[in-house]
């Protein structure tokens, strides 16, 4: 199974839905006799889930009011992985 972050943003999914729909997966190949697997998450996915954007936006305002002057006037984004 592997998910897209834009297809996440896209279909606005919760991270409730987007862990259901991984442990629907997982249960599905169990019922089958696969007991293996692998999940991809891509690393931006949490970014593309709404309900945590608001989250994402103050970390990184509590990281740049930290760090900002430090840096010297750069991207707090491209600290964190944004």
């Amino acid at each position: 199974m592997a998910l897209i972050s834009e297809e996440v943003g896209l279909k606005k999914q919760t991270l409730r839905q987007i862990a259901s729909d991984i442990a629907d997966v997982v249960a599905a190949r169990a019922v089958a006799g696969k007991n293996y697997g692998v999940v991809l998450l891509p690393e931006g996915l949490i970014e593309c889930v709404a309900e945590l954007k608001p989250l994402i936006g103050m970390m990184r305002e509590c990281v740049w009011s930290v760090i900002g002057g430090v840096i010297g006037g750069g991207n707090v984004c491209g600290v964190i992985g944004g």
